[in-house]
C-alpha cells in the first residue's frame, strides 16, 4: 500500500491527525477500485483533495478528471453541464454540446456540493450510476459512460432526506464508501503547523520576514473553534503577515484576527439567539464534545473523564454515547426523557414546515406553544412561563431576570435537536454504545420534560435494552427540571459524588 506520507508529500496536504490519515488511508484503499465515493466534512476543510488523490492511485489516472461545483451551476443548465444537449435543445443551444459525464468517459469525475441537485438532476445520476446510461437534453438518444465518480457534500444528507430534499437511493448509491474529513478544531495539533506553511508563502511570495507566534498564540490559535476550517485559517496568517509590522505574534495582536464567538448563544456566528446553528450542527456539537474530551485526556493524563449533560446537554451526551463508544469513564444524563416515536416523527414534520414557512433562523409561536405552553400546563394556574423549570419561585424569577436566559427558541433550534432525538431513540443505534459504560439517568419526578418521571424510565429501559451492563435510575420527588437549583438540590449533589467516587481506583 502506498504510504501516507507520500500522499501527502505530493499533494501538499501537511497534518499529523489521526483521523486525516485515517480519511487518506480510506481514499488510497478505495483507489484501485471503482466503488463510488462520499466525502463529507465541514466547508474549508480540505474535501476537495480527497477526490484528487482517488483518481491519481486509480486505474484511471492517465484519463480526465473533471470536478464539478452543484451549487454553482443554476438549476436551468445544470443537466446540460451535466449530460450534454443538441442543438436547439433550448433557446440559445446553437450546436450540439457534450456534458462532464461524456466528457469524462474513462475518467473521474467529482461532484462538489452534491446536495445543492435539483431533484430531476438527481434522478438521471441515479440511473448513471446504476446503468452508465444517460440522455443528452433534448434528444432521445441513451448513450453510455464509464466514469468513476466521487461526490462531496457539507450538509447532513440524512436530514435533507428526512425533508424531501435529497434522494435517499441516491444516497445509499453515492455512500457506498464515505470518508469523513474532520474539522480543523478535531486536529487541534496541526493548526500550528498549518498557520506557518501559510505564513511561509506569503512571507516567500511577497519577500518579507516569515511571521511567528509565541507560545501563548500558539495555544490561543489551537483553542479557537475555527468556524471556517482551514480557509478561515490560511486567511488569517495571510492578514497577520501582510498588516502587522511585529513578526512575533503576541495572543494581543492575534485577538485582533479572530472574530469574537459567542458563549452558549449559538453555534453559528453572528446567529440570532436560541438559533442551533445550520443543517448538521447537532453533529458539530457531538464532534465538539469529542474534541473537548480529547483535550482534556491531553491536559491531564491518567485521570477518567466523565460526562454530564443536561436538558438538550443530555441528548447530545446521548448522541455522543453512540458516536464515540468507550471514550468516556462514564455518563450523567439529567432532565433528559424519550417521546413516543410518533411524537418525534409528528414534531420533526411540524418543525421542517415551519422552517419552510419563515426560516429556520426564526422563531415559530406554534412550536414554541406546542412545547413549552405544553410542559408550563401541568403546573397551572402559572405564575410565570416557565415555572415547570423549578419549584422554587426564587429560582424562577432569577431564571427571568438573567438576560442570557428565557426567549423563544428559534425553528432551526427545534429542527436539529428533534433530528438528533430521533438518532438517540432508535434501538439499532443505542445498540452502538460501548456496554460497559456506566451511566446514571437523574430526574425530577414532577420534570415535564422526562414526562413527570415516565419518558425517564422508557429511556432508562432502552439503555437496559440495548445492553448497557451499568445504568442507574432515580428520581427525586417534588423537584422539576433544574433539580441542580432546586430546593433539596443536596441530595443530587451527594448522589452524583457517591457515584462519581465508586469506579474511581483508590489513592
Amino acid at each position: 500500500m502506498t504510504d501516507i506520507t507520500t500522499v501527502k508529500q505530493r499533494f501538499g496536504i501537511i497534518g499529523t491527525s489521526e483521523l486525516l490519515d485515517r480519511a487518506l488511508e480510506v481514499a488510497v484503499r478505495v483507489a484501485p477500485t471503482d466503488l463510488t465515493v462520499l466525502v463529507t466534512g465541514e466547508s474549508g476543510v480540505g474535501k476537495e483533495f480527497f477526490p484528487q488523490v482517488i483518481h491519481a492511485y486509480s486505474a484511471r489516472k492517465h484519463n480526465k478528471y473533471i470536478a464539478v461545483n452543484c451549487g454553482a451551476i443554476p438549476e436551468g443548465t445544470i443537466d446540460s453541464e451535466l449530460f450534454g444537449h443538441e442543438k436547439g435543445a433550448f433557446t440559445g443551444a446553437l450546436e450540439a454540446r457534450k456534458g462532464y459525464f461524456e466528457e469524462a468517459d474513462g475518467g473521474t469525475i467529482f461532484l462538489d456540493e452534491v446536495a445543492e441537485l435539483p431533484l430531476p438532476t438527481q434522478a438521471r445520476l441515479l440511473r448513471v450510476l446504476q446503468t452508465g446510461e444517460f440522455i443528452r437534453v433534448g434528444s432521445s438518444k441513451v448513450q453510455k459512460t464509464n466514469v468513476r465518480v466521487v461526490a462531496a457534500t457539507n450538509m447532513n444528507l440524512q436530514e435533507a432526506i428526512a425533508s424531501g430534499r435529497f434522494r435517499e437511493d441516491l444516497y445509499y448509491r453515492l455512500n457506498t464508501v464515505p470518508i469523513v474529513v474532520p474539522a480543523l478544531r478535531e486536529r487541534p495539533g496541526d493548526i500550528p503547523l498549518l498557520f506557518r506553511k501559510f505564513a511561509s508563502d506569503v512571507a516567500q511570495q511577497y519577500r518579507m520576514p516569515v511571521v511567528t507566534l509565541d507560545a501563548a498564540a500558539r495555544e490561543m490559535l489551537c483553542n479557537y473553534y475555527w468556524r471556517g476550517n482551514i480557509r478561515q485559517l490560511k486567511n488569517v496568517a495571510e492578514q497577520i503577515s501582510a498588516v502587522e509590522e511585529a513578526r512575533l505574534i503576541t495572543p494581543e495582536i492575534l485577538a485582533r484576527y479572530l472574530p469574537e464567538q459567542s458563549a452558549g448563544t449559538s453555534v453559528a456566528a453572528g446567529a440570532p439567539r436560541l438559533y442551533f446553528g445550520p443543517r448538521g450542527s447537532w453533529d458539530w456539537a457531538v464532534q465538539d464534545l469529542y474534541a473537548r474530551r480529547e483535550l482534556a485526556g491531553q491536559r491531564f493524563p491518567g485521570l477518567p473523564v466523565f460526562l454530564l449533560g443536561h436538558s438538550m446537554g443530555s441528548f447530545l451526551a446521548r448522541t455522543y454515547l453512540i458516536r464515540y463508544p468507550g471514550t468516556v469513564a462514564g455518563a450523567i444524563l439529567m432532565g433528559t426523557g424519550q417521546m413516543p416515536p410518533a411524537l418525534v416523527a409528528a414534531g420533526r414534520v411540524v418543525a421542517a414546515r415551519e422552517a419552510r414557512k419563515g426560516g429556520d433562523r426564526h422563531s415559530s409561536p406554534l412550536v414554541n406553544k406546542l412545547a413549552f405552553e405544553a410542559y408550563n400546563q401541568k403546573f397551572a394556574p402559572n405564575r410565570t412561563g416557565y415555572d415547570w423549570l423549578s419549584a422554587s419561585t426564587e429560582n424562577v424569577d432569577q431564571y427571568l431576570a438573567d438576560p442570557l436566559c428565557g426567549g423563544d427558541p428559534t425553528i432551526g433550534l427545534f429542527r436539529e435537536m428533534l433530528r438528533g432525538i430521533a438518532c438517540i431513540e432508535k434501538q439499532e443505534n443505542l445498540k452502538r454504545m460501548n456496554r460497559n459504560t456506566p451511566v446514571l439517568f437523574l430526574s425530577g419526578q414532577d420534570d415535564p420534560v422526562g414526562d413527570m418521571g415516565k419518558g425517564v424510565r422508557r429511556a432508562y429501559r432502552s439503555f437496559r435494552r440495548s445492553g448497557v451492563r451499568d445504568v442507574e435510575i432515580r428520581l427525586y420527588q417534588g423537584l422539576r427540571h433544574e433539580i441542580l437549583q432546586e430546593t433539596g438540590r443536596e441530595k443530587v449533589y451527594a448522589d452524583v459524588a457517591h457515584w462519581l467516587e465508586a469506579p474511581l481506583p483508590e489513592q
